[in-house]
């Protein structure tokens, strides 16, 4: 492991903090130089447009990289302090502009982020032993809804041999779509869990964010007791997505056509339902859509929004400002909507109950 890798492991570059640092933008990301070594090296640090860090240390003069200190049998003063040099500008670096990942995989990562934000909610890590194993509670009884472990990924199937090693996530599954679930690519039997209830989901994007959140939230309202049973490729889903009434006026346009285009949610598939919830001042669900086409190639920008991929929806139903203001949902267990989010049994009932009674 390089000395970039050890130090910027399990970090995500924060981009709007590098030009502060010192960092200059270049054709490949972003470049930082800094001298060392009493002006006898130069340390240049690039991060390119992924976010990953390289490094280099070159002489002065001649612009030579200064291979010995990548060498772990050069153990001499010079080199070590050379070293030592170059690691604190990465320290540096990595303390100023990145933020500490909780787990070792991209998408381990992506989902903590999704589930902050969705559900304000983040993972704790109970075990001494095992430091990168991440748990998430559902809060009002503390029960586990979802374990990320970092383990090898043939212990995951039956005779799989080799030691590469993934990140992994534990959640409970409904009992009738086990074989179905199982039947996908990167789902497995759960590990170290009850496997007629349990599956383990490899995090190494072979199974798409939006089909993991969907297993996640229905395992968290197992959780609950209260879960609903999740949708497996080919069925419908239900959502809840954010408008901002400041940006959007929504009504007019529903007046003047059938069907509107709407920024594209990460697993949202046509055929879904999507209940439109208006922000601040508004605050309510204000309609009910119909996906009925996605991954339509869209360029739009107006400064506020920005599109590169929409989906249509059709209107299927309007709601008065009372039907379902953000006190009635967070009754119903939704605390925000910040993005796209799988709607909830207990938000579902009501809709379906209340709805007819209108």
């Amino acid at each position: 492991m390089s000395i970039e890798q050890e130090i910027f492991r399990c970090r995500t570059v924060r981009p709007g903090a590098l030009a502060p640092f010192g960092f200059e933008r270049d054709d490949d990301g972003y470049r930082y130089a800094e001298t060392i070594m009493g002006g006898e090296f130069l340390a240049v640090v690039r991060i390119d447009g992924g976010g990953r860090v390289h490094g280099a240390v070159v002489a002065a003069d001649s612009g030579e990289e200064y291979l010995p200190m990548r060498v772990d049998s050069s153990t001499g003063a010079f080199v070590g302090e050379v070293r030592e040099q170059y690691r604190r500008i990465l320290e540096r670096i990595a303390a100023s502009c990145t933020f500490k990942d909780p787990f070792l995989s991209a998408q381990a990562n992506r989902i903590a982020r999704m589930v902050r934000e969705q559900l304000g909610e983040a993972p704790d890590f109970p075990f001494k032993g095992a430091p990168g194993c991440g748990v998430f509670r559902f809060p009002q009884n503390r029960r586990w809804y979802g374990i990320v472990m970092h383990i090898r990924k043939s212990l995951l199937a039956r005779g799989g041999s080799g030691d590469e090693e993934a990140d992994v996530l534990n959640v409970k599954a409904d009992a009738d779509a086990m074989a179905e679930l199982l039947a996908v690519p990167g789902i497995f039997p759960g590990y170290h869990m009850n496997r007629a209830h349990w599956i383990s989901i490899i995090l190494d994007g072979t199974v798409p964010d939006g089909l993991v959140m969907r297993l996640l939230e229905q395992s968290r309202g197992f959780a609950s007791r209260g879960g609903r049973k999740v949708r497996v490729p080919g069925s419908a889903a239900s959502w809840i997505i954010p408008a901002n009434p400041r940006f959007c006026d929504i009504a007019p346009i529903f007046k003047r056509k059938t069907g509107i285009l709407w920024k594209q949610g990460a697993g949202i598939r046509a055929g879904d339902t999507a209940f439109i919830y208006m922000g601040s001042p508004v605050s309510a669900i204000r309609y009910k859509c119909l996906v009925t086409e996605t991954a339509i190639p869209c360029e739009y920008h107006d400064g506020n929004i920005r599109m590169t991929q929409a989906m249509k929806m059709d209107l299927l139903e309007e709601y008065p400002l009372s039907f379902c203001t953000a006190a009635r949902m967070r009754e119903l267990g939704i605390r925000s909507v910040r993005g796209p989010r799988a709607a909830s049994d207990a938000f579902l009932d009501y809709f379906a109950r209340e709805g007819k009674a209108r």
